[in-house]
């Protein structure tokens, strides 16, 4: 194997262990704080495509997607607009809706309409 395999395979090793540490330790952070509600409004809606991933999906190009969904609340308590990843499809959200939602550190836990 050449230097260059050998720079490749420990720089790609290095990125691989990297993103598993930050996963990681973001879940033992989110699992660490209280579950906490907020009422909030929704204000937008969005999907990102992902091209890998166990849920992917084959598009009208034969490309692969697992679309990430967000929606962007707004607070009321404390006028603050925030970009939540959601780990469902936005139907059962509309632009306008308002209600309770419940986080536990930044993972989305409940949306409950009022």
């Amino acid at each position: 194997m050449s230097i260059y395999g050998i720079i490749f395979f420990m720089f790609f090793a290095v990125v691989v262990s990297a993103l598993i540490i930050y996963g990681l330790v973001r879940e033992v952070k989110n699992n660490a704080q209280p579950v906490e509600s907020h009422e909030v409004q929704v204000l937008a809606k969005r999907k990102d495509p992902v091209l890998f991933g166990k849920n992917a999906i084959v598009g009208r190009n034969g490309v692969k997607t697992n679309p990430k969904h967000y929606i962007t609340l707004g607070f009321f308590s404390s006028n603050e607009t925030r970009e939540i990843e959601i780990p469902f499809d936005l139907d059962n959200f509309t632009v306008g809706d308002r209600g309770i939602l419940k986080m536990q550190g930044t993972r989305f836990v409940s949306f409950k309409k009022t």
